[in-house]
């Protein structure tokens, strides 16, 4: 089958994104059918407006070229619930109607995953394509009840996220003897807490809690002040840019917590699940499908939304308790290699589709 799947571009030197995260998986995993990548989206460090709108311009018009060419038999449409990516993705939506390609709408967090939007242009995009979608695809339990209910969708598939089979291939002997390193691993922005994570660490270092060191991979709006903090504390915070292959393995392998005090707008982050198949204790917050993914004290620790104050707290509480991080590191990666196989989540995928084209 001919698939046209949609993602930001999948060079992790050029965007780090947990869509295309999911995609590139996707792609090297499922080789029954022919998957055509479209780009939706710019890449990291593109601040001109100019050049943002004669790229979506040139995609648009090679979206219909690839129509006409590829014999493009499905759409799998991955979107963010954000207001760009819906006003976007509508477009791609519009398009493939045009051309009478039936569309899988994916949903990947977003500030209107688990609420309607207000503004009455974005609430009729929403409207129209998940009600209009061929088939709708989300993370969680949670969110499936959420937009059943809201869009009055009968048949929502959950398809919790998945990662590659070598995460699960890890043979990780945990070396507590040193510093105790926290890993941030994404895209650094505002809603992933990260003004919070560098409070947390000012007053930990405050406080003489140098057995500590924080790590962060990723790229995004925020990366010159991650690097300007770094700089101010070298002992204590590394910025590592961004981590793939190998290199990414190595900076799993050696860190013990992960952090992700997300303020709004996660689903189901693929850099979480890749941290806990390797052996990481995750420090998250309750947002998106995280607050049915983790169980808190046993697979990982919440913490409060913009508290730095209670990351601070987890954080000493665990540095105290090293046999704490053992147990709930081994049940973090149980809990991934029980439930999150990658020829599953193939099958799964493929089904849908051929639900789709069957109906």
């Amino acid at each position: 089958m001919n698939i046209l799947i949609t993602a930001p571009s999948l060079d992790v030197t050029k965007n780090v994104s947990g869509i295309s995260a999911v995609v590139n998986t996707i792609i090297e995993n499922n080789t029954l059918h022919t998957y055509h990548h479209f780009v939706a989206g710019n890449e990291d460090g593109n601040r001109s407006i100019v050049k943002r709108l004669l790229q979506l311009l040139k995609s648009y018009t090679s979206l219909a070229r690839l129509y006409k060419t590829k014999g493009v038999q499905l759409v799998h449409l991955n979107l963010a619930m954000n207001p760009k990516s819906m006003y976007r993705d509508y477009l791609i939506f519009l398009i493939s109607t045009l051309y009478k390609i039936p569309v899988v709408v994916h949903l990947h967090g977003g500030m209107f995953l688990l609420k309607k939007p207000t503004n009455i242009v974005l609430k009729n995009i929403a409207q129209r394509m998940l009600t209009s979608a061929r088939a709708v695809i989300c993370l969680s339990p949670m969110e499936k009840d959420f937009i059943s209910n809201q869009y009055s969708l009968p048949q929502v598939k959950v398809l919790q996220n998945t990662v590659s089979g070598s995460y699960f291939q890890l043979n990780k002997t945990i070396d507590y003897s040193g510093n105790i390193n926290v890993l941030f691993m994404g895209r650094l922005h505002e809603s992933k807490g990260i003004r919070v994570i560098l409070e947390a660490i000012s007053k930990l270092l405050e406080d003489g809690h140098l057995n500590l060191c924080f790590v962060f991979c990723g790229a995004g709006p925020l990366e010159s002040e991650v690097m300007q903090f770094a700089g101010l504390h070298p002992d204590n915070v590394q910025y590592r840019g961004i981590a793939a292959g190998i290199r990414k393995a190595k900076i799993l392998g050696a860190c013990h917590l992960f952090i992700l005090p997300s303020l709004y707008g996660e689903g189901l982050p693929v850099a979480l699940i890749e941290a806990m198949a390797s052996g990481l204790v995750p420090v998250v917050t309750d947002d998106g499908s995280m607050k049915t993914f983790i169980k808190d004290g046993e697979t990982g620790f919440f913490v409060d939304k913009g508290s730095a104050l209670q990351i601070c707290r987890t954080l000493v509480e665990l540095i105290g308790n090293i046999e704490k991080i053992r147990t709930v590191s081994f049940n973090a990666r149980k809990f991934i290699t029980d439930n999150f196989a990658i020829d599953s989540y193939i099958d799964s995928l493929s089904n849908i589709y051929t639900t789709v084209l069957t109906k």
